[in-house]
Parts: C-alpha cells; sequence; structure tokens
C-alpha cells in the first residue's frame, strides 16, 4: 500500500515524513519565513554583504556562523540586522 504524503530525507539521512493534510499548513505557515528570509539576504547582498549571514540564524535550527541557540537572542539579532538594512 502506497502512502500519500511528503518525505523529507535530512543531510545525516534522517527521514521525516507529512501527511496530506499536514503539508498543506507547512506550506501555508512556511511560505512567508521564506519570502521574509529572501527579502533579508537580498537587501543585506544590496549593502554589499555575501557569505553566511549568522545574523540570520533565527531563521534556522543549526545555523551556521553562529553558536547562539537561545531564540530570543537570535530575535534580537535579527531585528538589529533588520535595522542596519533599512
Amino acid at each position: 500500500m502506497n502512502k500519500l504524503g511528503v518525505w523529507l530525507i535530512g543531510a545525516r539521512g534522517s527521514v521525516a515524513t507529512t501527511a496530506i493534510v499536514g503539508a498543506s499548513a507547512v506550506r501555508a505557515l512556511a511560505a512567508p519565513l521564506v519570502l521574509d528570509l529572501a527579502r533579508l539576504v537580498a537587501r543585506a547582498h544590496e549593502k554589499g554583504r555575501q557569505g553566511v549571514l549568522p545574523e540570520l540564524g533565527y531563521f534556522f535550527k543549526s545555523p551556521l556562523g553562529t553558536d547562539e541557540h537561545a531564540l530570543a537572542a537570535q530575535y534580537a539579532r535579527l531585528r538589529a540586522f533588520a535595522e542596519e538594512l533599512s
């Protein structure tokens, strides 16, 4: 029997599945975050920034360029970065 859903294969071979109904909810919730991330990266590029942007660690489970995992600290850094880009 085939199971419907979305199969996600992680970098280390981990597998996660999502039901069709759940996939729609995940997509609806993730879309605004992806748009915010894309806008911040585009603006940073306009300002001459390139490479890893540790200020965007708020968007990732295991952010590159920083060891900070406290959500409040990541959010504060993200807000400061957005102010710097404006």
